[in-house]
């Protein structure tokens, strides 16, 4: 195999890509086979396998974030609140929902709920 040609493993399949013509994505071919890459390199026909790139689209999701432990200090209730994320799917827009939560929470091992739809 051509020392140009690297490999990715996405979503459980090798996926063979390579630069022709220079470094910028849009000289970024994607191929399920190595065979199709080394014959572009070689300057033939361009990749006939070649991957369609998937559109990297962010949707709004509203995050509810359910503390486990309630408290109050003074006219202070914590209590379940949302949050609105721009992530691609709502697993990412929980996971950065709970990022949030643990850097701003100010008790170690506090945990909360969290469920997530689009807005």
């Amino acid at each position: 195999m051509d020392a140009r040609i690297g490999q990715v493993v996405r979503e459980g399949k090798t996926i063979f890509y390579a630069f022709i013509g220079g470094r910028e994505l849009s000289n970024l071919v994607e191929s399920a086979d190595a065979a199709d890459i080394e014959t572009a390199l070689q300057g033939k026909a361009p990749a006939a396998k070649a991957v369609a790139k998937k559109p990297s689209t962010y949707h709004n999701y509203a995050v509810t974030v359910t503390p486990k432990y309630e408290f109050s200090v003074g006219m202070f209730r914590s209590g379940s609140y949302q949050v609105e994320i721009a992530a691609k799917t709502r697993e990412e827009a929980v996971k950065e929902a709970r990022r949030r939560y643990n850097e701003n929470s100010s008790f170690p091992g506090d945990t909360a709920t969290y469920t997530a739809k689009m807005a």
